[in-house]
C-alpha cells in the first residue's frame, strides 16, 4: 500500500519510521527522509543519504492509506508514540528494519499469486491457501510506476508529479507523461476528431 499510494521506492518504504508518518492533521502525509539498503545483501542499513536531493519530499496520502496506517499503528505492541517514533513502519515485527531475505520472502507470497507462476487466474495455491489473482509479475517498482501513472493520467501538473515522485531529472517525468499520452486511445481519438473537424470546416 505504501508503494501504491505514495510512489516511494523500495528502500524508502523500508526506511520509513513512524516519526515520519503524520496521520492526525487536516492533510495527512509521510516524510521521505531515509532509505534502507543492504550493502552485504543481508543486513539492513538505514541512511539519510538518499538517491538525490529531490528524493527528500513530503507526500500527502489518500484516505485508504491513512486508515490502514492508523490500524497498523494501533496494533503496535507499545502504544507510547514517544517510544515507537523510531520504529520502522515496514518492520521485522520488533520495530527494526527488515533483512533482505525477509523482504524477499514476504514479496514471494505476493509473486505466487501471479499467472507467471504457471497457474491460471483463480487457481488455488494449496501451500499458501490463496488463489492466483494477478495476470502480471508484481515488483515494488511496478507499484511506484502505477502511482506516477495515476498522477499523470489525472492531469496533475508535471512539476508536482516530479516532486511527488522524487525525480531529480524532469526528463524522467516527461518521458513517462509522453509514453502515456501516446498510449491513450481516447486522447488520440479526440485529437484526430478535432483535426478532421477543422479540415471539414475549411472545405
Amino acid at each position: 500500500m505504501l508503494g501504491l499510494y505514495t510512489g516511494m521506492r523500495r528502500g524508502e518504504i523500508c526506511g520509513l519510521q513512524w516519526r515520519c508518518v503524520h496521520l492526525d492533521g487536516p492533510a495527512p502525509f509521510v516524510e521521505v527522509r531515509r532509505a534502507c539498503r543492504w550493502p552485504d545483501k543481508i543486513h539492513p542499513e538505514v541512511t539519510d543519504d538518499l538517491k538525490s536531493t529531490a528524493a527528500f519530499r513530503d507526500i500527502p496520502i489518500p484516505p485508504q492509506l491513512v486508515d490502514y496506517l492508523r490500524t497498523l499503528r494501533s496494533s503496535l505492541p507499545v502504544q507510547d508514540s514517544r517510544k515507537t517514533a523510531g520504529w520502522y513502519v515496514y518492520s521485522s515485527g520488533d520495530g527494526h528494519p527488515v533483512s533482505l531475505s525477509t523482504l524477499r520472502r514476504r514479496w514471494d507470497t505476493i509473486r505466487t499469486r501471479s499467472t507467471a507462476s504457471g497457474r491460471g487466474l483463480g487457481e488455488r495455491i494449496p501451500k499458501h491457501k490463496v488463489a492466483v489473482t494477478l495476470d502480471f509479475m508484481p515488483t515494488p517498482h511496478i507499484l511506484r510506476h502505477t502511482y506516477v501513472t495515476r498522477l499523470v493520467l489525472s492531469k496533475m501538473d508535471l512539476k508536482r508529479v516530479q516532486y511527488l515522485a522524487g525525480h531529480a531529472d524532469p526528463e524522467i517525468t516527461l518521458q513517462i507523461y509522453t509514453s502515456l499520452q501516446k498510449a491513450d486511445p481516447d486522447a488520440l481519438a479526440a485529437d484526430i476528431w478535432a483535426a478532421f473537424d477543422a479540415a471539414d470546416g475549411e472545405e
